[in-house]
């Protein structure tokens, strides 16, 4: 409860103004070689670490997959002609574009609780 007693705890300024864009507008930028999957994976890895010790919302990180991934995309998006790339793009929509998810959903290796006491030690073996 030390939200509720203590002084609140301003966050720190943002140091990307890639974390104001909205994800479509990431993802055009993807999809149009102006911004790279990893400039936008790392921006948002940088911005959990500067605030998760004051909100405590993502309990489990697999940061070092996300920018391996993160590369792997954007070499793939190197290889691919105009039309090949925009095929991807439409096939996932989302493609490069970092997000967080519920420890209620399952996630390789990563805590599979659902919020739950009883589960403090559930690890998911599947996505």
């Amino acid at each position: 409860f030390g939200w509720w007693f203590n002084e609140p705890k301003a966050l720190p300024q943002l140091k990307s103004p890639l974390l104001l864009d909205p994800a479509t507008d990431l993802v055009a930028k993807i999809e149009a070689g102006k911004l790279s999957s990893e400039q936008i994976v790392t921006a948002f890895i940088q911005r959990i670490k500067d605030v998760n010790s004051i909100l405590n919302c993502v309990v489990d990180n697999r940061f070092g997959e996300a920018i391996s991934e993160a590369k792997q995309i954007d070499q793939l998006l190197k290889t691919l002609t105009g039309a090949k790339r925009k095929q991807l793009f439409e096939q996932k929509p989302f493609l490069g574009v970092p997000f967080t998810t519920k420890d209620c959903m399952a996630v390789s290796g990563l805590s599979w609780t659902a919020g739950l006491f009883a589960r403090k030690s559930a690890k998911a073996n599947f996505d």
